[in-house]
């Protein structure tokens, strides 16, 4: 038991140590909704000295996550500077400073370069360089996942490896559609239970 215990920490410390924030994006096609979960690896470093905005600043700050993706970017669809209000529990850490993260900033750049994708605070964070990024929680926004391109992506480094702000290192973004449960699945989950609970009660 400890052997597989101890294997399983392994694998995942293999799975997230290769990203100081890791971005996990999914969502049912058609449910008008997408589910965002932040995970820290390593922490990040800032390498910059700027700001995370609130959810009040509708443009690009380099204060923001980053550009993503290559050739047609992480969004399919055009998104111009658009904050999307992220309903759940998620927090941003930036040096000794914890705020709730509130908002996702969207940013479709166009063919051929990597779209804009930040995250807005409850209160702005203003930090200078070298100050640690770590993020944790999870949240929704009512934005439809087929409004995103499925895949692995990494942040690039457009300009220069000194623009980026909040972190300056490794950040990933991992984005996939969900399957609908197949209504047979679903019922026969429900009889095995009803089952289970009739075997139960007769043991009783």
């Amino acid at each position: 038991m400890r052997i597989l215990l101890a294997a399983i920490a392994v694998l995942a410390t293999a799975s997230t140590a290769n990203a100081d924030l890791i971005l996990n994006i999914s969502g049912v096609a058609g449910a008008g909704v997408t589910n965002f979960e932040f995970v820290t690896g390593v922490a990040g470093t800032t390498v910059g000295t700027n700001a995370v905005q609130t959810n009040a600043a509708d443009t690009w700050s380099w204060g923001d996550t980053a550009q993503f993706g290559t050739g047609n970017g992480i969004a399919d669809i055009t998104i111009q500077d658009q904050i999307f209000v992220l309903t759940g529990s998620a927090l941003l850490t930036v040096g000794t400073v914890t705020e709730n993260i509130t908002g996702i900033f969207l940013d479709d750049d166009g063919t051929g370069t990597g779209d804009d994708l930040g995250v807005r605070v409850a209160n702005q964070i203003n930090y200078g360089v070298g100050e640690s990024v770590t993020w944790t929680g999870t949240g929704s926004i009512n934005l439809d996942i087929t409004a995103f391109e499925e895949g692995t992506f990494q942040m690039n480094y457009y300009y220069s490896s000194t623009t980026w702000g909040l972190d300056g290192n490794n950040t990933i973004v991992n984005i996939r559609q969900v399957a609908v449960p197949e209504p047979s699945s679903s019922i026969a989950v429900i009889g095995l239970a009803a089952v289970g609970l009739v075997v139960r009660r007769r043991r009783r």
